[in-house]
């Protein structure tokens, strides 16, 4: 039986988008300069899957509400 071997960290690099790459390289940001990168993002997904321009931000507003339920309920 063969296994699938993990990709390298390193591999997976270099398949990221250019904007992903500078984003992983900066130490920081600041909260506001984060949201105006997803907004960015996601408005460009949405463009390039040929979604309804607020079909992103829906997927985006569930996905962070399973998150908060998930970390302030311990994952119930």
């Amino acid at each position: 039986m063969s296994h699938a071997r993990k990709p390298r960290p390193e591999a997976r690099d270099v398949a990221l988008p250019d904007a992903h790459n500078r984003l992983l390289a900066e130490k920081r940001l600041s909260p506001s300069d984060a949201i105006d990168r997803v907004r960015v993002t996601v408005n460009l997904a949405e463009r390039s899957l040929g979604w309804p321009s607020r079909a992103g931000k829906l997927v985006l507003l569930l996905a962070l509400d399973r998150l908060d339920t998930h970390y302030t309920r311990g994952g119930r």
